[in-house]
């Protein structure tokens, strides 16, 4: 079988060396056809260890991270697995709801490189938040 080739080659210089970044179509790995997956130097971009694909604004969007030439994310947010959150949920008619509840996973990146948990909660189930909408239940 032979390598896939890229969609994007991107190299950029930088004060360290050469970043050399690449984009390769998400359906050459059984994704959807209009994401990528991301490689940068020999490193496959990867969320625990899975196949991640990118929207093409995501995508880039890493690359320039990668290169330096954009903020890096943020740090790993201190929030921890069965930890008690409050978290803000809509109800059915829109109404704000705030809700005591549990963090389900571990703090991971989203390709836009916000931090996300999954918290389970009574109104809607086990939902994703944004980890800055998360707060301690004290």
């Amino acid at each position: 079988m032979p390598k896939p080739s890229p969609a994007l080659r991107v190299s950029v210089a930088t004060a360290s060396g050469v970043v050399k970044i690449r984009l390769y179509q998400a359906g050459l790995f059984g994704g959807p056809p209009d994401l990528f997956r991301v490689k940068v130097g020999r490193e496959w971009v990867m969320s625990e260890g899975k196949y991640t694909f990118f929207t093409p604004t995501a995508a880039l969007e890493l690359a320039a991270r990668s290169a330096g030439l954009a903020p890096t994310a943020p740090a790993r947010p201190a929030i921890r697995r069965n930890d008690r959150v409050r978290v803000t949920v809509y109800d059915s008619d829109g109404e704000s709801i705030v809700e005591k509840c549990f963090v389900s996973t571990p703090p991971f990146q989203g390709p836009d490189g916000r931090w996300r948990v999954f918290v389970l909660t009574v109104q809607h189930g086990q939902i994703a938040m944004l980890c800055d909408d998360v707060r301690p239940a004290g």
